[in-house]
């Protein structure tokens, strides 16, 4: 949940309000051989709606999003891992794709 706080100096003091922000998120894992793990990754979220004095704006958000990650371990401590999302649905902006590579260390030895 993201909550924001009111701005009551926006564009020559009027106030601008925006509704908090809900998120699920919900990962399908699997296990490969060697540490070798990859993920089906699904987001869905809603509100953010904002006022200027009090009056809604048309842009509470209701989107959804689906991934996929692939983690690659490098050694025991450090991986890999590839991950590219995309919009599924959307209401109001977030119609976007993303991809990245991370880099992860892990401090302990096993979980």
């Amino acid at each position: 949940m993201t909550f924001f706080a009111s701005n009551t100096n926006y564009l020559e003091g009027n106030t601008r309000a925006q509704d908090p922000i809900y998120s699920v998120q919900a990962h399908v894992i699997y296990h490969l051989s060697s540490g070798i793990w990859m993920a089906l990754d699904g987001t869905y979220y809603t509100g953010g709606q904002t006022r200027v004095n009090g009056v809604n704006d048309a842009d509470r958000e209701s989107n959804s999003r689906a991934g996929v990650t692939l983690a690659l371990p490098v050694n025991r401590y450090n991986s890999v891992k590839v991950y590219a999302s995309t919009g599924v649905s959307t209401r109001t902006g977030s119609n976007f794709n993303t991809f990245g590579v991370a880099w992860q260390y892990r401090w302990a030895e096993a979980l």
